[in-house]
C-alpha cells in the first residue's frame, strides 16, 4: 500500500488512516507498542459505526452509550465537580 500511495505523491496520515487496511495496521502497531488498552481507538470505532446507522432511535441510542463510556466517563475521572449538577446536566439530554 505504501509503495502505491508513493507513486501517487499521496503518502500522508489521512490517505493511510481513512482505508480500512490503513487503519488496521495503525491499530494493530498502536496495540502492539501499549501494553494498555488505546481507548482511543475503541472510540473512533464507535463514532464509525455511529456514522453508519441511519435509524435515528438507533443513532440516539449508540450517542448515549458513546457519551457515557467515554465523555463522562472521562470527565468523572479527571475533574472535581459537583455529582448533582452532572447528573442534572446530563438527565437534561435524556428528553
Amino acid at each position: 500500500m505504501h509503495k502505491y500511495l508513493e507513486k501517487k505523491n499521496e503518502v500522508n496520515f489521512d490517505k493511510i488512516f481513512n482505508q480500512m487496511l490503513g487503519y488496521l495496521l495503525f491499530k494493530d502497531f498502536c496495540e502492539s507498542m501499549s501494553e494498555e488498552p488505546i481507548p482511543q481507538l475503541r472510540f473512533y470505532e464507535e463514532i464509525k459505526a455511529y456514522e453508519k446507522l441511519e435509524c435515528p432511535e438507533e443513532r440516539r441510542k449508540l450517542a448515549r452509550e458513546i457519551y457515557d463510556n467515554f465523555i463522562m466517563k472521562e470527565l468523572l475521572a479527571h475533574s472535581h465537580v459537583n455529582m448533582r449538577s452532572l447528573i442534572l446536566y446530563s438527565h437534561h439530554f435524556q428528553d
